[in-house]
């Protein structure tokens, strides 16, 4: 029997709030997603480059520079969505969020539930674009 959708796809959080990153991390997993956490850009680029993320969840401020930076050449392939977190709640960060091709833009303090409820939306009509084709071609 095939697990729960959400079991397939694995979400990168990017945040140097431990305590944002903690909740977050309880949050998801109860939800069935498999969460991988850095820490900065320089982490998070690495796991971009080598790791199969279906959402990116990303703080705007990090220490060495801005989260919108992740998506600055594009989003990678399996990349289903990505959702910027800030504290500022600013219009002109808001534009260029959706320039830079995030799909949702979230300002702290928020519900961690109604993040992992956001991301469930925004995954739930690409979920068909996740199966692996072995899955999905499997006819026994």
């Amino acid at each position: 029997m095939s697990q729960p959708a959400a079991q397939r796809l694995d979400v990168l959080v990017v945040d140097d709030d431990e305590d944002t990153s903690v909740l977050l991390g309880i949050v998801l997993r109860r939800q069935g997603y498999k969460t991988t956490f850095v820490t900065n850009l320089a982490e998070a680029h690495g796991a971009l480059a080598t790791g199969d993320f279906a959402a990116l969840v990303t703080d705007l401020s990090l220490p060495d520079g801005s989260g919108l930076s992740l998506l600055s050449n594009g989003r990678p392939a399996t990349l289903r969505a990505a959702v910027v977190m800030t504290g500022s709640g600013g219009d002109a960060d808001r534009r260029e969020s959706e320039k830079r091709g995030f799909d949702a833009y979230v300002v702290k303090p928020f519900d961690a539930g109604t993040l992992a409820s956001l991301l469930a939306r925004l995954l739930g009509p690409r979920l068909a674009q996740d199966l692996h084709p072995s899955t999905a071609e499997d006819t026994s």
